[in-house]
């Protein structure tokens, strides 16, 4: 369901404007041709969190530094959850949410929902005029649960998976902090060797006409070479990743590196068991609230994050409208691995698809946290021996000039 703001031209009245809720562009047109009108403009309505203020009509600033936008999903959730499944109903529960929630931000949103709910939107319509919150998936699965009348089984599990994911990055975090310091700490200790003592090395064997050793002379030659260069490269990274962003932003560019996150080497098992995770768990829990196979998969399709996924997903999903097994449409677009397709063929043989998708979820969320775990190992062996190396680096270099040193002052 969405928000779309339309010009319209009345016969009686002439050109008039305003707003009407929808489930897509095709259906508001419908609903302006039935009033009689001719459409003159049609467009989507989206209001984003910026750092400072939600741009959104009686919505108050929210600080000065940027908010903690999972925290904020999060604590919104996990309140309204307490509270709705407490018996208080969605517009009560976020009455109280207004003084009970902690930050200003949080206040602040319950507020700006509380009031779409009394102009008479849904709870899913409302959160949608906040993407940079509630994220598409959460969008569409309120929108689920308010449509089937399970929207407390619905939010109790999607707070679980968000609790399985914050889980699953603390200890990510924890396990490649300490490297990442000590690899920060030798650059800092090079850095300061190169810049700062080699120099005095060198000119005090230039004086007593001694010659710097083959290492450190290849230290010396990078630290002139950084101070050269060492700005054009940092424009020309910036560039880069500028022209990137950009890239990034346009409907192909999305899909083209989102494809590229599924074949990085280090990354792509994270990423794709992510979507396994999430696919599963996802069509486990509206195909369990009763909501029928298409829509459940017209759901889960929207909620897919990574649209180079979602381009297979959504060929998959065709594939099932013109009458094709769902295991074989899956297996066809690679939506899921073959040993969860074996799985899922028994759920659609028994007629039991979301006990086979909670079985496929639990199967591939123990498996990426045993990649996570590879994950944080291998980045943590990398940054530990990259500053290991760069201390070996520097100590031969000081070793070497210290004894070519010596030599220089006996000779």
């Amino acid at each position: 369901m969405g928000v779309f703001y339309y010009e319209v031209l009345d016969r009686a009245k002439g050109k008039e404007s305003g707003t009407l809720e929808a489930n897509d562009k095709k259906q508001a047109v419908q609903l302006l041709i039935q009033k009689g009108w001719h459409v003159l403009v049609l467009k989507e309505k989206k209001f984003r969190v910026k750092r400072a203020q939600m741009k959104h009509p009686g919505v108050p600033a929210l600080g000065r530094f940027w908010v903690n936008k999972q925290k904020i999903h999060f604590n919104f959730l996990y309140k309204f959850l307490q509270l709705h499944s407490g018996g208080l109903s969605p517009g009560d529960a976020l009455k109280v949410m207004r003084t009970r929630l902690k930050s200003p931000a949080e206040q602040a949103l319950a507020e700006a929902v509380h009031k779409q709910l009394c102009e008479g939107k849904t709870l899913a319509t409302a959160m949608k005029l906040y993407p940079d919150i509630f994220p598409e998936g959460t969008v569409y699965m309120i929108e689920a649960g308010e449509k089937t009348g399970n929207l407390i089984p619905i939010i109790g599990n999607l707070i679980r998976f968000m609790e399985v994911q914050a889980e699953v990055k603390k200890r990510f975090i924890a396990g490649i902090s300490y490297p990442l310091l000590v690899c920060s700490i030798a650059m800092a200790v090079v850095v300061l060797f190169i810049f700062y003592l080699l120099p005095r090395i060198q000119k005090m064997m230039t004086s007593m006409g001694g010659e710097l050793p083959l290492l450190t002379r290849l230290l010396l030659g990078g630290a002139h070479f950084l101070q050269d260069w060492g700005l054009s490269i940092l424009a020309i990274i910036g560039v880069g990743s500028l022209a990137l962003l950009r890239f990034r932003q346009t409907a192909m560019g999305r899909v083209w590196t989102d494809r590229w996150l599924t074949y990085l080497p280090l990354l792509r098992g994270i990423v794709n068991g992510s979507y396994y995770c999430q696919t599963a768990n996802l069509l486990a829990t509206l195909l369990g609230s009763g909501i029928n196979t298409t829509e459940a998969m017209q759901l889960a399709e929207q909620a897919t994050s990574n649209r180079y996924h979602r381009l297979h997903f959504a060929e998959a999903r065709r594939k099932v409208l013109d009458g094709v097994a769902i295991t074989q449409a899956f297996d066809k677009h690679h939506v899921l691995p073959v040993e969860a397709l074996d799985i899922l063929s028994v759920g659609e043989n028994t007629g039991d698809l979301a006990s086979s998708f909670r079985e496929i979820f639990k199967i591939h969320n123990g498996e990426l946290s045993e990649k996570l775990h590879s994950l944080t190992v291998t980045v943590s062996s990398i940054a530990l021996g990259f500053a290991f190396s760069l201390v070996a680096i520097l100590a031969m270099s000081i070793v070497m000039s210290v004894m070519k040193f010596s030599a220089t002052v006996v000779g």
